[in-house]
């Protein structure tokens, strides 16, 4: 009876370990990673190399179709690929339907010409690397988790380091469940306020939360830079635009503190750069009030000030043209959010002005847009015409104090 008894304890231990593996588990740096052998792909295919992967640097690049800067990288993953060769693995992998993603590709022009193999419907990675938002990227060398980061560490240079088995312990690491860092520096008390201010937590997410009770209402934010953060705070007295570099205004003397003026992996900017700050505030307060005070107290721990007002900048003016076309009436989406689009993926370009048309007006968006003559030529399609302009919109001005 006894040996029945522990034949039965041993059969469920190992039936926990088999449904273990199955579902996948949580996977930290330094771990050894155990391939499943089947896997679901756009293709059709249902298993992968896997047993090559144990000589390559395998990178896993997590995404959605919703995600602009996802998508807007496939080109570059795909040149990693060539470049690399066999001594690099690409695996794009999305939680989504295989409708979904077959549908998206077939009409965005990032993606059209993608070769790389995407898994979807993922729910054995997304277990094994736990993440809330994406871009997410999981570097696994010679079948072992040697980092896990966010997009913009994915360079050629780093790729290098890898293969080359340089040191990483001083590399970021993107973990978007870790708790909200604490924060001891600086901090100050007053009978109606508190906040407290401190430096860059390796470890930590990048959140803005708000937190209340019956007497307070608290400000949070992890892991932030400073344009990004005066932004959240006016945003929660105004809505803003898109505010692309043109509207960004820095009379500075370090302008480092403020822009990746070295253009090195924003995670290791962010490092030197980026901060933590919290502040309390009477929830009887006025919320416009408390927005105005939250700002100014912000900008006092960052020794700036800030305005938001208009200011002459060269801008690119979209308007009906006098020849109406059937394309509007016909348009896939709706023109503001494809706009929108092409300027999140195109951030050289000026800010686009919509006139004369309601943003939910639908167009036809079936075009690739990286300069003047590319946007010409899909607006003219639209029955749309562009025109180059210097115009007053409003802009963040940050000044040293």
């Amino acid at each position: 009876m006894k040996n029945f008894i522990k034949y039965i304890c041993i059969s469920c231990m190992l039936l926990n370990n088999i449904v273990s593996m199955a579902q996948g588990q949580k996977l930290s740096i330094r771990n050894p990673i155990k391939w499943q052998k089947n896997y679901k792909l756009l293709d059709g295919k249902e298993e992968l190399p896997v047993k090559k992967f144990g000589s390559k640097l395998v990178l896993l690049d997590f995404f959605t179709t919703s995600c602009t800067s996802c998508i807007a990288s496939f080109p570059f993953m795909n040149d990693l690929q060539v470049k690399f060769k066999d001594r690099v693995q690409v695996l794009m992998v999305t939680p989504e339907t295989k409708a979904v993603v077959a549908k998206f590709f077939g009409k965005n022009d990032f993606v059209k010409a993608n070769k790389l193999p995407i898994v979807i419907e993922d729910k054995w990675f997304s277990e094994s690397f736990p993440h809330k938002g994406v871009p997410h990227v999981a570097w696994i060398y010679q079948d072992t988790v040697v980092a896990i980061t966010g997009k913009d560490m994915v360079t050629m240079d780093n790729i290098d380091k890898v293969l080359t088995k340089k040191d990483l312990s001083k590399w970021p690491i993107k973990d978007d469940f870790a708790i909200d860092a604490a924060m001891d520096d600086n901090s100050q008390e007053e009978d109606s306020y508190s906040s407290m201010f401190g430096p860059y937590k390796i470890g930590y997410p990048l959140k803005y939360r708000i937190d209340s009770t019956s007497q307070k209402i608290a400000y949070h934010m992890t892991n932030v830079d400073a344009i990004p953060a005066v932004l959240y705070t006016i945003g929660l007295e105004r809505k803003l635009p898109l505010m692309k570099k043109e509207r960004i205004i820095l009379n500075v003397r370090n302008r480092d503190r403020f822009v990746n003026v070295d253009s090195i992996p924003k995670s290791f900017w962010s490092q030197k750069n980026a901060f933590c700050f919290s502040s309390e505030w009477p929830f009887e307060m006025d919320a416009s009030q408390r927005h105005r005070a939250l700002l100014k107290e912000l900008t006092n721990r960052l020794n700036i000030r800030v305005t938001y007002e208009p200011r002459d900048v060269k801008v690119w003016v979209i308007r009906p043209s006098k020849q109406k076309s059937d394309a509007l009436s016909a348009g896939d989406m709706e023109i503001g959010n494809w706009l929108t689009f092409v300027e999140v993926t195109n951030p050289h370009l000026p800010p686009l002005i919509i006139e004369g048309i309601p943003l939910s007006t639908k167009a036809v968006s079936s075009y690739e847009i990286s300069d003047l003559a590319s946007l010409k030529k899909a607006m003219e399609a639209n029955g749309l015409t562009v025109g180059e302009t210097a115009r007053k919109i409003d802009c963040l001005v940050i000044d040293d104090n």
